[in-house]
């Protein structure tokens, strides 16, 4: 496996990603994506991965509507930060944990969903992006369901404004 861009990951070490979906674009990004989730989850207590889930704010509202979620991120910072997240909302996951999308350390066929809304903004290799891909059907179990979001090469051609 290749590793992660050192800039990449010290970024996420320095704790960029904390309050991203609480402002900006990141506050639809964030709605959107929980409805989706409420439309498209099988019913709690759903056994769900998020990988690359930052500190965890989808992780944790899924653990307040009862699904069981494991948390996994590549960056120490933020599965520091998901810690504080815990004390704030009283919630705790199942697992906060760091760890490569590429390879996660549970058992196949064991989530019944994954959220993948991270990894591949940042595993740009193809068969990089394969392997993260095969891992998170390694862990579906049959009929579970994979929400993946990806930069794309038109996604320079948005228009970002500042905060």
């Amino acid at each position: 496996m290749k590793t992660i861009d050192k800039d990449v990951l010290a970024g996420y070490n320095a704790g960029i990603e904390k309050g991203r979906l609480h402002r900006g674009l990141g506050l639809i990004e964030f709605e959107r994506t929980k409805e989706i989730l409420r439309e498209k989850l099988p019913p709690a207590p759903a056994v769900v991965y998020d990988i690359g889930g930052a500190y965890g704010e989808y992780a944790y509202y899924l653990a307040s509507l009862g699904y069981e979620v494991f948390l996994y991120d590549i960056a120490e910072k933020n599965i520091e930060m998901s810690y504080e997240l815990a004390k704030k909302t009283g919630l705790t996951l199942k697992a906060a944990e760091v760890a490569d999308a590429r390879s996660i350390s549970r058992p196949d066929n064991s989530a019944d969903a994954i959220l993948l809304c991270g990894p591949l903004y940042h595993i740009v290799d193809e068969e990089e992006r394969l392997l993260c891909l095969k891992e998170c059907y390694r862990l579906l179990k049959s009929g579970g369901l994979l929400f993946a979001a990806a930069v794309t090469c038109y996604s320079t051609a948005l228009k970002y404004t500042a905060e």
